[in-house]
């Protein structure tokens, strides 16, 4: 299991030095959620968790998510989606919606 983030280049400084309380925030949510998944687990069931904070400066979030889906071997892409309520119920967000287009492996949805 990897809980994988992508983050533009607005999440690094002018200096070129990442924004450490961005990555580090995003680390301890997916770590958090990771430490939850774990008390469910049966006891000597054993699932490596990982986190993965990607950059990007050029390539979409959803063609760094897809390609690292396809490089990684992932059986199963799990997106979440944002849409606003009920005005947009069935919009999807852009990298969602990019991954269901594009994506090499099957992708799930969750709402939000």
């Amino acid at each position: 299991m990897v809980a994988l983030s992508v983050l533009r280049n607005a999440a690094w400084s002018e200096d070129g030095h990442e924004h450490d309380s961005t990555s580090s925030a995003l680390r301890d949510l997916a770590e958090g959620i990771f430490d939850e998944v774990r008390r469910d687990l049966p006891a000597g069931c054993a699932v490596q968790m990982t986190v993965q904070i990607l950059h990007t400066d050029r390539e979409s979030p959803a063609h760094v998510v897809t390609q690292y889906a396809a490089e990684h071997g992932f059986d199963v892409l799990v997106l979440g989606r944002h849409g606003d309520g009920r005005r947009r119920r069935s919009h999807l967000g852009q990298v969602a919606d990019q991954a269901v287009r594009h994506c090499s492996v099957p992708v799930l949805l969750l709402s939000a």
